[in-house]
């Protein structure tokens, strides 16, 4: 075999590592910046009717539109907890409903909830969602995306690097759709134009899953994912937009966080969106460890 084979074949090889690594790389770093993870915390608060808003919306149904509040702790360093997370609904039949998650750092461990049911007065211990169970339905694959998917559930693959430009689509509606939720929206798409973008394919390690894979356009310099298409039998199945800013108050311009959140499932047609007005995410914020707890949950006022 002559020697230039033997350097091709080095070649090849150390290429290969280099780009599962780079896309390792890639994939954790936009794993970190989607879950909030270079925050100590996260608070949204609700104001007045200005809080965070989800939307879900099927075809030839009337939307809901929901009022929530979301405070997030990423302030552990026991090397067991990564984050805590409280969500409480503020409108609707389910008013004054919390759900305390804890996600821990062993990606064996599952996820904790802790409900408060404001009608009992109760807290009850819910279970994580099954993998081969509702996690395609439009109403919480946000919850998958934002929360449940693990870095270690998926292998990744960088499928190109380049400069792109890419249309970031808004949930359309007519005025009075909404209700009066629905002045706070952006109505217009916005774009990102001349950009570095990382093609991460992010394939699902365990089979019977809702997708099998996903393609995630990733910003290379801020690691911001800005769409993800999520694919089944080689079809598109389902689209995420996802536009992002960064907060007043830290300086760092790499520190970014979503404020809005829009998908459209290709099969059923239905469509979610989550929305938080940028003046509502605070960041960082002076807390006590002791408001993630079930004493916080019970003091929930419906």
């Amino acid at each position: 075999m002559p020697q230039w084979f033997h350097f091709l074949l080095l070649f090849f090889f150390i290429s290969v590592d280099l780009l599962a690594s780079s896309a390792d790389e890639i994939a954790r770093k936009s794993y970190e910046v989607n879950h909030s993870r270079y925050f100590k915390n996260i608070m949204i608060p609700k104001k007045g009717r200005s809080t965070i808003l989800a939307i879900k919306r099927g075809v030839g149904m009337k939307p809901t539109v929901t009022r929530l509040e979301r405070f997030l702790s990423n302030d552990y360093h026991d090397g067991i907890v990564e984050s805590k997370d409280l969500i409480i609904i503020r409108s609707g039949k389910l008013s004054g409903l919390g759900v305390l998650m804890t996600s821990y750092l062993d990606p064996q461990r599952s996820h904790e909830y802790m409900m408060w049911i404001p009608a009992l007065r109760k807290v009850r211990r819910i279970a994580e969602p099954s993998d081969a169970t509702g996690l395609s339905l439009t109403d919480i694959s946000f919850l998958e995306d934002a929360k449940l998917r693990r870095f270690e559930d998926e292998t990744y693959t960088l499928l190109e690097t380049k400069i792109m430009d890419l249309k970031l689509l808004t949930i359309p509606y007519k005025k009075g759709e909404f209700g009066a939720d629905g002045d706070q929206l952006p109505s217009r798409e916005t774009f990102v134009k001349n950009r570095t973008i990382s093609v991460i394919k992010s394939t699902y390690k365990k089979p019977h899953h809702w997708y099998e894979y996903r393609i995630s356009y990733i910003d290379s310099e801020y690691f911001t994912d800005y769409m993800t298409e999520y694919y089944k039998g080689g079809v598109v199945i389902k689209r995420v937009y996802r536009h992002w800013i960064s907060l007043d108050g830290i300086s760092d311009p790499t520190f970014k966080i979503w404020y809005y959140w829009y998908s459209k499932d290709l099969i059923t047609g239905n469509e979610i969106a989550n929305y938080i007005p940028p003046a509502r995410i605070k960041a960082n914020q002076t807390s006590s460890p002791s408001f993630w707890s079930l004493s916080t949950l019970e003091k929930i006022k419906r």
